[in-house]
């Protein structure tokens, strides 16, 4: 829930598996599939195509072409749109696809998708965002960027799943860049869009995307793309009693937040919104608007999980040392999201370390450490001490007699007491 103002900027293709089983106790998707993300630091499990440009052609198949399928990591900005080629709060790698070269070439990059079983919503996101040179010439002939998905074992296309970018200087959210080479350059940063799979669960989807130069061969295109394993699951737990924090992707039109049991009020139409934490566990749903022309509307879900967990824990205590008497510890720990779990550790002896109420009896000044983590993994901490000490008494006393004889003085030594804590 967070980072997210600049990822309009970024040149990337993320996919979000959301939303397994809506209705039930899990809302993502539990294992990242294999190097989807590219955080392996090589191009491995994808499939790799090359060809030409106009339309896009890629019937060879292949391993990925130097130059062409590009895995990018460091620091640097893509030197057209000055955006950095590796997305800023993601993993450590993406995949260029294409180049600024000319040649009427073409690349695509395809990765498997398989659907859950029994899945009812399942909702498929990607950042996206393309470099293309306008040299002006008929659309058919220009740089563009396909993305593309279908059932792969009939073939049918997903519905509202195939996008054709074409390199024109009124692309809905492309700019002109500032650097230009014998025609102008125009880049689209960071951008969302999203495929609706319901439907089609226990199929396998291929997605496609894929690159194109113009069909004349003197202009380029390209683009840059990466998963983001981080994404996958959509359930949020809140560790802050007062507030959550709701957040969709970026790069749509319009926003839409509902309560998802009624949708029948609306709570918010801005990306990112905050609204008080709810008593229970309550999804949220956020309808999404693309640009015209740029994809349908979808639906996606949010679970929220609330935490309250506080702690009243007992007074810092004072004792009487080596008085035998034990001492039961208390971290006093409520919340709704049970059961809690306790984490006891000190330097002196405790009855339990994981005890809701452990007993000590120590013979020195010793504090105690505490951890109480609730049932969604939220945290709190904090210590008691007990504290005291041996106080040295002399007693002086006359031992009584009969009249006329010598008596001596009794006196004794006693460690008692206490020294008050402060």
């Amino acid at each position: 829930m967070h980072k997210l103002n600049y990822m309009n900027r970024r040149l990337t293709t993320i996919l979000i598996f959301l939303l397994m089983g809506f209705g039930s106790s899990s809302y993502g998707q539990t294992a990242c599939p294999p190097n989807v993300d590219f955080e392996l630091g090589n191009l491995s499990v994808w499939s790799y195509f090359i060809g030409t440009c106009c339309p896009i052609s890629t019937p060879t198949a292949t391993s990925p072409v130097t130059n062409r399928h590009t895995l990018t990591s460091g620091s640097a900005y893509d030197p057209f749109g000055f955006f950095p080629i590796v997305p800023p709060g993601g993993g450590s790698y993406a995949l260029r696809l294409g180049n600024s070269i000319t040649g009427s070439e073409a690349e695509k990059a395809r990765y498997y998708i398989h659907v859950p079983t029994g899945s009812t919503a399942y909702s498929l996101i990607y950042r996206y965002a393309v470099v293309l040179q306008d040299p002006g010439h008929s659309a058919s002939a220009q740089p563009r960027f396909l993305v593309t998905a279908y059932d792969s074992a009939t073939g049918n296309s997903v519905p509202c799943a195939q996008y054709n970018y074409v390199a024109s200087a009124t692309l809905p959210g492309f700019y002109h860049s500032i650097i230009s080479t014998s025609g102008s350059v125009f880049f689209k940063s960071w951008t969302t869009a999203s495929i609706n799979l319901s439907g089609l669960a226990g199929a396998t989807v291929a997605v496609d995307f894929a690159s194109g130069d113009c069909g004349y061969g003197g202009h380029f295109g390209y683009g840059y793309l990466d998963m983001s394993c981080g994404l996958f699951t959509i359930t949020t737990v809140s560790c802050d009693s007062n507030s959550a924090i709701l957040n969709a992707p970026p790069g749509f039109r319009s926003y839409q937040w509902y309560d998802s049991s009624t949708f029948s009020t609306l709570i918010d139409t801005l990306q990112t919104i905050s609204l008080a934490m709810p008593s229970v566990a309550t999804t949220y749903a956020v309808i999404l608007q693309p640009y015209i022309g740029f994809g349908c509307p979808d639906t996606l879900y949010t679970h929220i999980t609330p935490s309250r967990l506080a702690l009243h824990k007992m007074h810092d205590t004072s004792i009487c040392f080596g008085s035998g008497g034990a001492i039961t510890l208390n971290t006093g720990a409520t919340d709704i999201a049970l059961p809690l779990t306790y984490s006891w550790s000190t330097s002196g002896s405790i009855s339990c370390s994981t005890c809701a109420t452990p007993t000590t009896n120590p013979t020195s000044t010793t504090t105690y450490l505490f951890t109480v983590t609730d049932a969604v993994g939220c945290s709190a901490s904090d210590s008691i001490t007990i504290a005291g000490t041996l106080v040295a008494a002399t007693i002086t006393s006359t031992p009584s007699g009969c009249y006329g004889d010598s008596l001596g003085t009794a006196t004794a030594t006693v460690t008692a007491g206490i020294a008050p804590f402060n």
